[in-house]
């Protein structure tokens, strides 16, 4: 056993400063302005700076190809299921693609069918 402690001694005085507790310094100026990019950060999610992921999922359903179009509307199900928080934009947002006319009449049949899955 004493041989284990003397080892594992002779190790951390030859790696130095790598296991020891660093202690970091910081003036006021740089603290304050840490403190100010955290509370912009923070308060910049709050006010809606940050696009919620549904949306950029509803772009996909305007893709030409069929395997995004069908994931994008199994995203958008799947998200509206199980946040209510955006169910009834996600809603909204269906809705409008299948009242379009100019979309394909089938991807506005699978959109209907799809909006029926939500509860």
């Amino acid at each position: 056993m004493a041989k284990i402690v003397q080892k594992l001694t002779s190790i951390v005085a030859k790696t130095g400063k790598v296991f020891r507790h660093h202690r970091i310094t910081m003036n006021e100026t740089s603290a304050k302005r840490l403190q100010r990019m955290i509370f912009e950060a923070r308060t910049a999610k709050k006010n809606g700076d940050c696009t919620p992921t549904y949306v950029k999922i509803a772009e996909q359903m305007a893709s030409p190809h069929h395997q995004v179009f069908n994931m994008a509307i199994y995203d958008l199900v799947k998200i509206a299921n199980n946040s209510g928080r955006y169910k009834n934009q996600i809603i909204k947002i269906m809705r409008e693609y299948a009242d379009a006319e100019d979309n394909p009449p089938e991807r506005r049949e699978i959109v209907m069918s799809k909006l029926a899955e939500i509860k």
